[in-house]
């Protein structure tokens, strides 16, 4: 009996189940497939409306070029999948380190989960964080730089701002709600709560 006639399809189909591929299109799709790329494999093989299955909750649009893995189930060529693409300049790769996860697209923004359990959130040079909808922060705010409000600023305590007094050539506490002003008639009291 001659094995090897028996075992060379057998071989064929195993190693045609894994292939790496470059993207060469991707589409949004509404239908049950969801997102389809066109690809290309060495030897300038093609495939076109390929299946791209990404994580749970985390869904990207990869840019042309990229790299990733298309799998073949039973060695059919005609019925691919393709998963786990990566950037086509590994550069822009951010350096983590282990155990840390990081979310990031080739513009320049990123979401670090750090291994100190801190989460560092960096938008691209020059661009802004926009939170859409209400924000609530339970602890401390702390900014370097200067808060501005297109509306309301409103305080269940008090508000507090550090001041440079130029005639004491120091720096000095101003409250809103225990501040008094000086006139030729004495100082005035400090603000009624509510008015």
């Amino acid at each position: 009996m001659d094995f090897d006639n028996i075992l060379d399809p057998i071989r064929e189909a195993i190693s045609g189940m894994i292939a790496r591929a470059v993207i060469r299109s991707f589409k949004n799709s509404k239908g049950e497939n969801g997102p389809l790329v066109a690809v290309e494999l060495p030897g300038q093989e093609r495939h076109e409306d390929v299946p791209f299955m990404q994580h749970y909750g985390v869904a990207s649009f990869p840019p042309k070029d990229s790299e990733l893995l298309l799998l073949f189930p039973g060695g059919c060529r005609g019925a691919g999948v393709a998963m786990g693409s990566s950037q086509s300049k590994p550069g822009d790769i951010p350096q983590l380190e282990e155990g840390e996860s990081c979310l990031y697209s080739k513009f320049g923004q990123k979401v670090v989960l750090k291994k100190d359990g801190s989460i560092v959130l960096t938008p691209a040079s020059g661009k802004t964080v926009t939170v859409e909808s209400d924000l609530k922060v339970t602890g401390t705010v702390n900014a370097d730089g200067n808060v501005e409000s297109g509306g309301s600023v409103k305080a269940a305590l008090n508000v507090e701002a550090d001041v440079e007094v130029k005639a004491l050539a120091s720096s000095t506490f101003v409250t809103l709600t225990k501040h008094i002003h000086p006139s030729a008639m004495g100082p005035t009291s400090a603000p009624t709560p509510g008015m």
